[in-house]
């Protein structure tokens, strides 16, 4: 669990988001939820004081990821348990990361840590790509927690993704 923090799993996304954010608020009570065009919801828990990344840099992220259908305690993604953190290059076309992955941590600094809630529109939504996550979570909304390790600038012409870490491989 990511700073101690933990997501319930609950009937409707919005009501899980909220949930999450009263579990999470400061002793002021106050916690700020930004939703953008596309329904992505966030909000920070810590602030990252480090630098924001760019679409084609590559990101290194401990993420916890659960489906709002899902009736399971423990996250279908765990990063932080696994020891080893997500890594992939923004911008590229990538079967594990979702669209809404992807727009939560390009507003992210380095450092910070964020709960977020992705519909199926920019999460899985209808796919039925070749990876399990996509085949098993279609149409579901997603709760992530993700805290942003590192992001790095790569030479042109090199991208990396989770799914085959390092060497870096050339864009397809």
């Amino acid at each position: 669990m990511l700073a101690g923090l933990s997501i319930p799993i609950g009937q409707h996304p919005y009501e899980s988001l909220a949930a999450i954010i009263s579990a999470s608020a400061p002793q002021d009570g106050v916690r700020i939820v930004s939703t953008t065009s596309t329904g992505l919801q966030f909000t920070d828990i810590r602030e990252g004081r480090g630098e924001t990344p760019r679409v084609g840099e590559l990101v290194a992220v401990h993420l916890r990821a659960w489906a709002a259908d899902d009736r399971r305690e423990r996250p279908f993604l765990d990063s932080l348990a696994a020891g080893t953190p997500l890594i992939w290059t923004l911008g590229i076309q990538n079967e594990f990361v979702s669209e809404g992955l992807e727009e939560a941590v390009l507003s992210m600094r380095r450092g910070g840590l964020r709960l977020a809630a992705v519909p199926p529109s920019i999460g899985y939504g209808n796919n039925n790509g070749p990876s399990p996550l996509s085949r098993r979570w279609k149409n579901s909304w997603l709760k992530y927690e993700i805290e942003l390790l590192r992001c790095t600038q790569l030479p042109e012409g090199l991208a990396c993704c989770s799914d085959d870490n390092f060497p870096c491989r050339s864009p397809v």
